[in-house]
């Protein structure tokens, strides 16, 4: 049994196959099988992954080709686990790439280690052509426990800003809301490791080894909605709550982290107010109006 199933979903990105399947081959850590998934992409990645699938028999277990888009990349994850034989999981996604030790650095992090859910590496931000734009993430060597993960980086927004940098426990899926994950359209993949978080902590590495691609054609700008971060995020942030107590700095945190997104999302005055009653609901603090009206003056003076 393979100790590592990579799962490559695919949806129209045929130009930067090739670069990432390269950089999934030519892993300095060969301990592992490859499932290729693609949801019925009108360009010629069918064409790709075929080539692929030819070249490199030994690696590759799967090729699935739906017959029509599925309508959620997430639906391909959990297509691509269930087919999953390793004890370990890295969703590569499809228009992204990694260094070549970018694999065994997150295993070796993480194998020893059977409290931890989730390894993840620092990612970098490029364009279309592949140039940088950004630093993506600033995590430091790190363990965090479970309970600290989530209440301390998950209750405004996912700590975890891209499948490609990290690496999981196949044992933790196991009781993930597939049926509310799936539903998503902008914030599935903070529910997912929110919920595998359930099962066990988290281990980040400073070293940037993952390239997270921001272009057109990706998920991120098709369904980036403001009016959905609330929507969809709030909801996780409730069903975080509802599992660990926050201490007063972390709800301290969390309500300014939400409060700023609120007051910068440009939403219509009506959307406004129904969300900052959830916000105060979920995150009830002392001298609230102090937090809002100091902000409030820092605006102001980036202003004038």
């Amino acid at each position: 049994m393979p100790k590592i199933s990579i799962i490559v979903p695919n949806y129209n990105h045929a130009p930067y196959l090739a670069q990432r399947l390269d950089s999934i081959f030519n892993q300095t850590f060969q301990d592992f099988e490859v499932i290729l998934l693609d949801d019925a992409s009108p360009d010629n990645s069918v064409d790709i992954l075929q080539q692929y699938t030819e070249n490199y028999k030994n690696k590759v277990t799967h090729l699935v080709v739906n017959k029509s888009n599925g309508g959620s990349p997430f639906l391909q994850w959990k297509k691509g686990i269930e087919l999953a034989k390793g004890e370990f999981i890295w969703i590569a996604e499809s228009d992204d790439y990694c260094e070549n030790m970018m694999l065994e650095k997150l295993y070796n992090a993480i194998i020893n280690k059977p409290n931890l859910a989730i390894a993840a590496t620092n990612l970098i931000q490029v364009n279309e052509n592949g140039k940088h734009l950004l630093n993506k993430t600033k995590y430091k060597n790190n363990t965090f426990s479970s309970k600290i993960a989530l209440t301390k980086h998950f209750t405004s927004g996912t700590y975890l800003w891209n499948a490609s940098a990290v690496l999981f426990r196949k044992s933790t899926v196991q009781n993930i809301d597939w049926q509310w994950v799936t539903s998503l359209k902008f914030c599935g993949d903070w529910l997912f490791w929110v919920q595998l978080l359930q099962n066990g902590g988290l281990i980040t590495l400073r070293e940037y080894l993952s390239y997270f691609r921001v272009h057109s054609k990706s998920v991120s700008s098709m369904e980036a909605s403001r009016y959905r971060t609330f929507t969809e995020g709030l909801d996780i942030a409730k069903w975080i709550l509802s599992k660990h107590s926050l201490s007063l700095n972390q709800k301290l945190s969390a309500y300014y982290a939400w409060w700023k997104k609120l007051k910068t999302s440009h939403l219509d005055t009506n959307s406004e107010k129904i969300f900052l009653i959830q916000i105060r609901t979920l995150f009830p603090i002392p001298a609230r109006g102090l937090l809002e009206r100091g902000f409030k003056i820092l605006q102001l003076r980036r202003k004038f």
